[in-house]
């Protein structure tokens, strides 16, 4: 019982981490975008940086499978 829950755990956090890093993503396009126009993209830059972080933090906190 108490392996179903660390593999269920580890798959919602595997979805968590799937849509941070397609947001992650679609920033860099944006920031990209936003400098070749010429506009200041420090906004951007922090919330790109605040969901590399969170995804580095559930890399962390996710539990390893054992092989």
């Amino acid at each position: 019982m108490a392996n179903r829950r660390k593999e269920r755990l580890a798959e919602n956090l595997d979805i968590l981490i799937g849509f941070l890093g397609f947001f992650a993503v679609v920033l860099v396009v944006v920031i990209i975008t936003i400098q070749l126009r010429g506009d200041n993209a420090a906004m951007w830059s922090v919330a790109l940086l605040t969901i590399v972080l969170s995804m580095w933090g559930l890399f962390k906190i996710r539990p390893r499978e054992d092989r």
